[in-house]
């Protein structure tokens, strides 16, 4: 038995079709899991033939505008038509769902890459609230090290959505008190950095840049960013608080695994800057609106969350460059 543990808002996604501004088979590399792809092998007859040639080193090869090969001209699936549901690969079946599992706890949420799942996490004010189950789902076995550091990281969890939580503060305050709370938690020290807040911003920047882009809208969007040269809209604290909230949801059960608690916090923090920024370009010349919150949320979560080029990128800059660091952030926010 393991409890599975979801943002209040799950039991209500659905993915809303062809009202979607987006499509999740279009634009994206689309892998196939082992177990699928050795059915799919299987397949006889026309389809098996159109498999056999639209998939290379286990994924399916895009066709013309970055579409899936079985995505048909009414945007249909002709796998999910001729085969059902059952024989999608595990991605298709999943996303824009994603899981995190770790001893007898299991944690399921919906991608902000998916607009309606960003529709949903910033529609309601209220504190953003996770509710816990029962569940069927077989655990996933934990040395007894693996044990203790979930407690831990749970805990710590708990604080930092406490912190984040008390809006008798301006939310800049309570993400430095994270950033505190952080240092002390994790025994690090806000290494102070050397620079000005210019030369960190034009650092950030930079390390934006490096990355691989997802298109142009980014890339004009990071182009704006650069300039400065867009007013701020007045965003509301709430949407801020969470975003930040449902990154360190996210991500903060992988720490059991790679110890290291403090980059989750790091990249929630980062992403937070980022989105501000962000808004500025999306919010330019508008009054804000939860339409402006889903396009720049969706767009930051395609850039960052869904490249490992680009993870790996902020990873190594927040372990080995303090301009990346607790006190650098302090400073940026």
């Amino acid at each position: 038995m393991t409890l599975l543990r979801v943002p209040e808002f799950y039991p209500d996604f659905h993915c809303v079709g062809s009202t979607c501004s987006d499509n999740c088979c279009i634009g994206w590399e689309i892998n196939i899991d082992p177990k699928t792809l050795a059915f799919y092998k299987s397949v006889q007859g026309p389809l098996g033939e159109r498999l056999s040639r639209c998939i290379r080193h286990s994924q399916f090869v895009l066709g013309p505008g970055d579409r899936c090969p079985f995505l048909n001209e009414r945007n249909l699936c002709d796998i999910y038509t001729e085969l059902g549901k059952s024989h999608l690969s595990e991605i298709c079946a999943e996303h824009p769902r994603f899981v995190e599992a770790c001893g007898n706890l299991v944690e399921r949420g919906i991608s902000l890459c998916c607009e309606e799942g960003a529709r949903l996490l910033f529609k309601n004010e209220a504190p953003l609230e996770f509710v816990t189950f029962d569940s069927m789902e077989p655990p996933e076995p934990l040395s007894e090290e693996e044990s203790n550091y979930l407690e831990f990281v749970l805990y710590f969890r708990e604080r930092a959505f406490a912190i984040l939580r008390a809006r008798k503060f301006t939310f800049v305050e309570r993400v430095r008190h994270l950033l505190l709370m952080t240092a002390e938690e994790c025994n690090l020290s806000l290494e102070h950095t050397t620079v000005s807040v210019e030369e960190l911003r034009t650092k950030w920047l930079d390390l934006l840049s490096a990355g691989e882009s997802i298109g142009p809208e980014w890339d004009l969007a990071l182009l704006k960013m650069r300039k400065g040269i867009c007013e701020s809209p007045k965003v509301p604290d709430f949407e801020y608080e969470h975003w930040v909230v449902y990154l360190l949801f996210r991500y903060s059960l992988k720490a059991v695994y790679d110890g290291a608690l403090a980059t989750k916090v790091q990249f929630a923090v980062f992403c937070f800057w980022v989105l501000r920024e962000l808004d500025a370009v999306i919010g330019e010349g508008h009054e804000w609106t939860l339409a402006n919150r889903v396009v720049s949320a969706k767009l930051l979560s395609k850039q960052l969350e869904y490249s490992e080029n680009n993870l790996g990128l902020l990873e190594e800059a927040f372990e080995s460059d303090k301009d990346f660091g607790l006190h650098a952030m302090e400073m940026m926010i």
